[in-house]
């Protein structure tokens, strides 16, 4: 996910009839759909959750939500919705 930070000039002191602004915009790439594994950071280790709904860019300043499961030792797995960009992907390694 990107953070965009574009400032609009204007308001100089010589021209306070014109308005200065920051635009922030977020531009996300989906990364995770159903199905996929990820990584999320819980404690000081890394759990591997799987993707079970893409909720959209619901979150706050549109942040993409993901419904994701994650297995508990002992118990049926965890249910729960984060951000997309909390995940990180799952690489193999050789």
């Amino acid at each position: 996910m990107y953070i965009e930070l574009t400032s609009l000039i204007g308001a100089a002191p010589d021209r306070p009839d014109e308005r200065s602004s920051t635009v922030m915009t977020m531009t996300s790439e989906h990364v995770f759909h159903e199905g996929d594994h990820a990584l999320y950071h819980v404690g000081d280790e890394d759990v591997e959750v799987e993707v079970i709904e893409e909720r959209g860019p619901i979150g706050v300043n549109g942040r993409r939500l993901v419904r994701v499961r994650m297995p508990v030792v002992a118990s049926d797995p965890v249910e729960f919705e984060i951000a997309e960009a909390r995940l990180r992907p799952v690489t193999d390694a050789a």
